[in-house]
């Protein structure tokens, strides 16, 4: 039988020879994923998941600033359960990664033993970051390490065996490539480490002339078309959001100090790094070892490769770019190491037996009881009649709180009724109000930052409703001025609590109305031939139709947005229509319109009609 094939039974089989080990993996799938259930029924979701939720109310090609499998999941699942629970919409992630707990499994015996599998997977679940954020939310990172994982499995029958059918092994390499770019932008470091691979070890480089790779590339692009498709008729703007994270504009220590620690925190410090030590000792060894025990040369070099790019670059760009608290973004090479330390663990196993059971046993408890305690404390509170102080400091478990006090005052002032919409006024709100809303009426994220909700619906269709505005950090003055020119009235019309065990976790959520939201502009006589004009997010001028006195007309008005000219129109009769092609942002904005002669001079129309259209 072919190798790709053989390789895919091999993964779903029950290995009869190491049935115990295969026994355990069993055993502590089930356990961790009951215990991820419990945690995910005890813990409402944060600022990521309700973000991501509320991203997901639409099916899009791809989405703003993720690839779009994850929230395909999210959206499928939303369509088949009910009532919203977190719980339920985060099982399909929680299934993913029990998966890819049997793969970790699967890969560690298949270069080493089934001890280091068994090991392997140990690790991969007690993790702090795996354990419940990785291993537990509804986010990108659960399908992103299964088919990253996958994708591995088949390089290895590539590079640590010698295939007999090469390009169906790199076919099955290009499909779970594919699923990893739909999963997460990642998948990158898989290319590079693989090709960095290639080049340095002198047996893998008859691949680089080889038509596999290409055949694997040309597959995982065809897979991965969805996001390639969506961001071509969005100017790529996914790419450059993503890609303009990595840059900055001085060179801070602090935020290299911060990047480090915070991620030796996450992955878990007496895991962390011991698996940096065996990743440097793989390295000193070089591509020709097959330390610790691995069954082929180079296999630990191999999975090294593919772990340093991530945790490489996202530590090393902390120095000169804002990342704030992004320490999961190294997770995926982490996870590699995971493998290396097993593998280490398994060699040194004979002669330090009881030390290292000891050190597993004691990682498991400490974890599991850390984990325990934060999701507890998430649910009630409890820490803040236990640790002195802690009350009066700021406690990120907040977040996880669910709005359900704004989903009730919203549901009593009518704001569900047909013809409304609510709205929120950044990202990091706009998912928790969104989950209030539950998709009962339309939703916006009125902000200059609106990310992947902007896209689910086009604003211009609401035109004369009335909207609910609901915010809990922004000033209400700053709220007053922002809004007040959106409508023909707009004014606070309550606030609400968000509650924990009966204390107010946040500052007050304030609720505003504005009544006729206003879209098309008509603007009468000025003397400076601008125009002020508030534009939702992805909305544009699409149309501009005005009238000027005949007698002082220039022949052509051009128009004008800031210094880019966005359209022309001859005046006839003292009239004149124009089709603009300004472009559509993705941030909430203010912006003057000003009508031009041809020789730079203002024209003073005495009336304009501005029609706003939708990004298309």
């Amino acid at each position: 039988m072919k190798l790709g094939q053989r390789d895919t039974v091999r993964l779903m089989a029950w290995p009869k020879n190491d049935a115990n080990y295969a026994k355990l993996v069993i055993w502590l799938i089930a356990l961790t994923a009951l215990w991820r259930i419990w945690a995910g029924a005890m813990v409402g979701f944060g600022i990521g998941e309700a973000y991501y939720l509320a991203s997901a109310r639409e099916l899009h090609l791809s989405y703003f600033d993720q690839p779009p499998l994850f929230l395909w999941v999210l959206w499928f699942t939303n369509l088949i359960t009910p009532g919203e629970a977190p719980v339920l919409l985060r099982l399909p992630f929680i299934l993913m990664f029990s998966l890819s707990t049997w793969v970790i499994f699967q890969m560690g015996r298949r270069i080493q033993s089934a001890r280091a599998g068994w090991i392997a997977a140990l690790l991969f679940n007690i993790s702090l970051l795996f354990q419940i954020s990785i291993g537990g939310w509804a986010q990108p990172e659960a399908p992103l390490m299964l088919f990253w994982l996958l994708t591995v499995w088949f390089l290895l029958d590539i590079f640590a065996e010698e295939p007999k059918a090469p390009l169906i092994s790199w076919a099955w390499v290009g499909l779970m490539l594919g699923l990893t770019f739909l999963s997460k932008y990642h998948a990158v470091f898989l290319l590079y480490g693989t090709g960095l691979f290639a080049l340095i070890v002198p047996s893998a480089r008859k691949w680089i002339v080889h038509p596999g790779p290409y055949v694997a590339m040309a597959i995982a692009a065809l897979i991965a078309s969805p996001v390639l498709i969506w961001n071509w008729q969005n100017e790529f703007i996914s790419f450059t959001f993503q890609g303009g994270r990595a840059f900055g504009y001085d060179f801070s220590p602090l935020r290299l100090l911060r990047m480090v620690v915070g991620q030796l925190i996450y992955i878990t410090p007496w895991i962390a790094l011991p698996a940096l030590f065996a990743a440097i000792v793989v390295i000193i060894k070089g591509p020709g070892a097959t330390w610790p025990q691995s069954k082929s040369r180079g296999t630990a070099f191999f999975l090294v490769m593919l772990a340093h790019g991530p945790i490489f670059l996202f530590t090393a760009v902390a120095a000169w770019s804002e990342t704030q608290f992004h320490f999961h973004w190294q997770a995926p090479g982490y996870m590699m190491l995971f493998l290396v330390l097993a593998m280490w663990i398994d060699a040194a196993w004979t002669r330090h037996k009881n030390l290292l059971s000891v050190f597993l046993l004691l990682a498991t408890i400490i974890n599991f009881a850390l984990m325990s305690v934060l999701v507890t404390h998430t649910s009630n509170g409890w820490l803040r009649q236990v640790v002195p102080g802690f009350a009066q400091g700021i406690d990120p478990t907040r977040d996880a709180l669910p709005w359900s006090a704004l989903s009730d005052f919203l549901r009593e002032e009518g704001a569900f009724a047909d013809g409304n919409f609510v709205a929120g006024v950044h990202w990091t709100e706009c998912g928790h109000v969104d989950n209030s809303v539950a998709g009962e009426v339309p939703f916006l994220c009125i902000s200059s930052d609106p990310r992947n909700i902007a896209f689910n619906i086009d604003p211009t269709t609401l035109e004369g409703g009335t909207g609910y505005i609901a915010t809990s950090v922004w000033p209400d003055e700053s709220i007053m001025r922002s809004f007040s020119p959106l409508f023909e009235s707009f004014a606070q019309i309550g606030q609400v609590d968000i509650l924990r065990s009966g204390r107010a976790e946040l500052a007050p959520v304030r609720i505003y109305r504005g009544d006729r939201l206003i879209i098309d502009r008509e603007f009468g006589p000025t003397t400076t031939g601008e125009y002020k004009l508030a534009l939702l997010p992805l909305t544009k001028i699409v149309r501009i139709t005005g009238s000027v006195d005949e007698l002082a007309a220039p022949l052509e008005v051009d128009a004008y947005i800031g210094d880019v000219r966005i359209g022309a129109a001859n005046i006839v009769d003292g009239q004149f229509q124009m089709t603009t092609g300004m472009k559509a942002t993705l941030p909430r904005r203010t912006v003057t319109l000003k009508l031009q002669s041809q020789d730079g001079k203002p024209v003073f129309a005495k009336s304009i009609k501005v029609e706003l259209g939708f990004h298309s």
